[in-house]
């Protein structure tokens, strides 16, 4: 009897670390630290004609992170990761420029010569860092809009 509570008690505890771990990244929440952050993505071709200037097929994006506690001044953007079929794009520290719109609003931009096929959808992930430990915020399902 003892031997059936004790595997019971095991097996349920085990069963809770595992459905913990198992973090699944499709919608845009991410408990970070007991606290949740929003991500809101927006990806855009500009496929304007300009007067002299040769175009550029530059993906532009904004990338808009809010937390209604407000970040903490240890939080560091570390990467974003562009998912489409099965490419992976990696933009990390150097290739976005971090804005601070309020203590609450934080956004990522970048205008890069990413090739993306704008008829499909792209996953958005962003990681960051907070006293040395490493999370994820993530959306799935985001639209590449053209811009003419």
């Amino acid at each position: 009897m003892k031997k059936a509570i004790a595997l019971a008690v095991a097996s349920a505890a085990l069963f809770g670390c595992q459905s913990v771990s198992n973090n699944d990244a499709s919608s845009a929440q991410e408990a970070a630290y007991n606290q949740s952050i929003d991500l809101k993505s927006a990806l855009w071709f500009n496929k304007m004609p300009t007067i002299g200037d040769a175009p550029e097929m530059n993906l532009h994006g904004s990338l808009v992170l809010e937390q209604s506690e407000g970040f903490s001044a240890e939080l560091d953007i570390t990467r974003v990761e562009l998912h489409q079929a099965k490419e992976t794009y990696l933009i990390d520290q150097q290739q976005f420029e971090l804005r601070s719109h309020s203590e609450n609003q934080w956004e990522a931009a970048f205008a890069l010569p990413i090739e993306l096929d704008e008829n499909k959808t792209v996953d958005v992930v962003v990681y960051f860092t907070e006293e040395g430990k490493q999370s994820f915020v993530a959306e799935k399902g985001v639209a590449i809009e053209v811009v003419y």
